[in-house]
């Protein structure tokens, strides 16, 4: 059975046609985050540009334009924009529009009522306290309004991830109506945390004396015009930059500002009143920092009737800008004259305040003085129907990229929910039992090393055995066949027989023992033994010095396998149960009680294991410690023959136990000269014995020849004890990791199923809602799968809405 996700790839391929997927595709390959500015693709302002310049713009013909074919294509574009609008799209993708800036009384709202032909709420100081989406749209059988809600932010200001709208106003036919409603709508606005429907009857009055009603807010009133001498337009009207308020309002206005024009795909209105100087304008700096390049600005001057005849110099400046000498914009500039408070207040009609406007335009100098090409930068319906061509190229230029930027936000969707755990998909019964099998299988297969996909385990227990043996060689007897091994070199065979594969730092609680030591421990362990028998008890107090040294690496050893498993189990918990908030806390608590079991008998085990080595000194392996002791023996007798080449330096004379005044050396000195003499005579012996029939014999066949060495015994303690060091060592460095894994991993792995299967109880009668309340999903995983769904949903009505668009 397929998944819903793969069932939603598949129908975004039905539903998006072959030749868009195709493009798709191509083009998200080709989009570079760093692209150029200038790139057609990363602006939809580049390839309208090149096909029409602002000048072309400005002096294209504006008769009968609601009749033509143009005008209907142009109806359609504004219709599917608003429809992407009201969907929220815009929080998802780059959606074309324009946006009106400015400072407080800057004009932004006069321009608005002038471009709408309705009235907007006016107060003292900022009239605009959050967005006002207006779309217009012209060819309609009669005059119409309709003011609605969308809520893209809660009411902490934090985005949300499906925004709503709200149908706020019935359908509107009196204009006279409209500012009420407004007002109205834009207190419900500023009032999140009252049911929006409460402001519906409100009145003027009552909403100014509302009380705790925020100064601004980021959520949009939109207001859509049905207007049949209306030229189609759409454009986003934001709060005025403040600066004489708190820093919290302040910064709000300003970062909504930054936000809303920072879209490639938006065009960026900035209203600049001629009684003031462009470089004090922070509306004009936010615009460039958003648009360097000026490929997306239109700047609008407000208020040249506010110019007295003195002001030549500021006059002169105004008409540079609008003549593209200064100040250069790529859509240029252009400038209205609005109605005065004393002609708002008779309430003029639009052709009036248009008919005041061309008079004062051309009568009234500089404006006068513009050349006839640039005629059409001046006035309302100039403004109005070149931004509505500038608008629409923008928009269809856009598309293509809207399209693809949709269908790589669906194919992302798609990734994030597959990447999702996996929802439960049946009865929670037969779902913990699936996770649970696998959870133990897994465990079992990694601990027997049958999971060729993950030894990681496996190879690091064996490296933690190879250390663990290394602790073990380096506490092997340290025993120097010297007198006073003071005065020597350490042998360069220093292990001699069967040691010499590698180099180990010796710990350091060996001891280093030379003849007198030894003899010290012998003469301390004589009893009722006759003359030149060595009494066993002097072996036994050197080797349990030594085996007592195996505690510790082996604790060690043990420890680090166990933190290996622990920490290995731990990773397969949230592996499987990580979704699973409820049951991944239950698995960690029932785990962590049957591993501290394992735990402890496990360590009995090989605490056990070491104490055996304690008592008694036993092996069966005769033959193999009969012939290390036979070679260890050699071993130590060849080194003090050859003592000569160990010598190093005088040591300082010493008191030989037993003798506390004797600290004469001369018979050590006297040894070597026996040795050297030995030495070179071991040859010519054997040369002779070998005339009268001994063949075969060899050095070491000689030495029953040779003088009594005095240490004879200590030497026979030395081979016998580094002798059993060998059996014991090459048992216990096995049979330590043995234990560990076959009374921890093991252990743990073979009974984790049984108890885990004895605690959840499958047979109790609340078993079914235990495990639906252990299965219930990690809410932050379940709020991220909701948010993905929500998104998913409105890109396929998104995809849906721009299918159906021709271009």
């Amino acid at each position: 059975m397929s998944s819903p996700a793969a069932n939603d790839l598949a129908q975004s391929s039905v539903d998006t046609p072959p030749n868009e997927i195709t493009q798709t595709f191509s083009e998200l390959t080709k989009i570079d985050n760093d692209r150029d500015p200038d790139s057609s693709f990363g602006s939809p302002f580049t390839e309208m540009s090149d096909t029409m310049s602002s000048d072309e713009l400005a002096t294209t013909e504006t008769v009968d334009i609601s009749t033509s074919a143009y005008a209907q294509k142009r109806k359609e574009l504004m219709e599917l924009t608003r429809d992407l609008f009201s969907m929220g799209a815009q929080t998802l993708i780059d959606l074309p529009r324009i946006v009106v800036i400015g400072g407080q009384s800057a004009g932004k709202s006069s321009l608005v009522e002038a471009v709408s032909g309705i009235n907007v709420p006016r107060d003292s100081g900022t009239c605009t306290r959050c967005p006002v989406e207006c779309s217009i749209i012209g060819n309609a059988e009669e005059w119409s309004c309709h003011i609605s809600l969308r809520f893209d932010y809660d009411k902490d200001n934090q985005a949300l991830s499906q925004p709503t709208r709200a149908e706020f106003s019935p359908p509107l036919t009196d204009k006279a109506g409209v500012e009420l409603w407004i007002r109205r709508a834009q207190a419900a606005i500023l009032n999140p945390q009252e049911d929006y429907r409460t402001f519906q009857g409100r009145s003027t009055q009552d909403i100014r004396d509302y009380p705790n009603m925020l100064k601004f807010s980021r959520n949009m009133v939109c207001v859509n015009i049905m207007d049949p001498d209306a030229t189609d337009l759409s454009f986003v009207d934001l709060p005025g930059l403040i600066q004489n308020a708190s820093d919290s309002d302040v910064k709000l206005v300003r970062d909504l500002v930054e936000v809303n024009i920072r879209g490639e795909s938006t065009l960026i209105l900035v209203t600049i009143p001629a009684s003031d100087e462009m470089e004090n304008q922070l509306a004009v700096r936010l615009a460039r920092q958003a648009d360097p390049l000026g490929k997306r600005t239109i700047g609008i001057i407000t208020k040249p009737d506010t110019l007295t005849r003195g002001a030549t110099s500021a006059r002169q400046k105004w008409k540079a800008v609008l003549e593209g000498k200064s100040h250069t914009l790529k859509h240029g500039y252009y400038c209205v004259r609005l109605p005065d408070d004393d002609e708002r207040a008779r309430g003029i009609s639009r052709d009036e305040a248009d008919k005041i406007a061309t008079d004062f335009f051309d009568s009234t100098a500089p404006w006068d003085e513009i050349v006839v090409n640039q005629r059409t930068r001046f006035g309302v319906p100039n403004f109005i129907s070149n931004m509505s061509h500038l608008l629409m190229g923008v928009i269809e230029s856009a598309l293509p990229k809207v399209k693809a930027d949709v269908n790589r936000l669906s194919i992302e969707n798609l990734s994030q929910r597959v990447a999702l755990p996996q929802h439960l998909a049946s009865d929670p019964a037969t779902e913990l039992l699936r996770m649970m099998t696998g959870f133990c299988s897994e465990i079992r297969a990694v601990v027997h090393g049958e999971n060729h996909d993950d030894m990681r385990l496996v190879q690091s227990n064996r490296a933690l055995y190879a250390i663990f043996r290394k602790a073990v060689r380096a506490t092997a007897p340290d025993f120097r066949p010297f007198e006073n091994h003071t005065r020597y070199q350490l042998p360069p065979l220093q292990e001699g027989p069967e040691f010499d594969d590698e180099f180990v730092e010796r710990d350091v609680g060996v001891p280093v023992m030379d003849l007198w030591a030894v003899r010290s421990v012998v003469r301390q362990s004589i009893g009722w033994e006759l003359q030149n028998n060595v009494p066993f008890a002097a072996k036994k107090k050197i080797i349990q010095g030594i085996t007592a040294l195996w505690n510790t690496p082996a604790v060690a050893c043990f420890d680090a396998v166990f933190a290996g498993l622990e920490g290995f189990v731990q990773g397969l918990i949230e592996k499987y149960y990580g979704p699973f908030d409820r049951l991944r806390d239950w698995m960690s608590v029932a785990v962590d009680r049957l591993i501290g079991e394992c735990r402890e008998a496990a360590i009995q085990v090989v605490l056990s294991l070491l104490k055996l080595e304690h008592s008694p000194l036993y092996t069966q392996n005769d033959y193999y410690i009969e012939d290390a002791r036979q070679k260890w023996l050699a071993h130590f007798h060849e080194v003090r023959k050859d003592r000569h080449l160990y010598t190093r330096r005088a040591a300082p004379a010493r008191a030989k136990p037993g003798n506390p005044y004797d600290t004469d050396d001369t018979d050590e000195d006297e040894d070597e000269v026996v040795g050297m003499r030995y030495e070179s005579s071991d040859q010519s012996a054997l040369m002779a014995l070998a005339k009268r029939g001994y063949e075969g014999l060899k050095t070491n066949d000689l030495k029953r020849l040779h003088p009594q060495d005095d240490f004879g015994n200590e030497l026979i303690v030395m081979a016998d004890v580094r002798a059993y060091f060998q059996v014991a060592y090459k048992r216990v460095i096995d049979y330590v990791p043995l234990a560990i894994e076959h009374a921890l991993n093991q252990a743990f792995a073979e009974s984790l199923q049984d108890q885990l299967f004895a605690a959840l109880d499958f047979s109790s009668a609340d078993a079914l809602d235990r495990f639906k309340e252990l299965l219930s999903e990690n809410p932050i995983v379940a709020a991220k799968r909701r948010e993905l769904e929500d998104k998913r949903g409105r890109l396929a009505e998104i995809q849906r809405k721009l299918s159906e668009f021709k271009v």
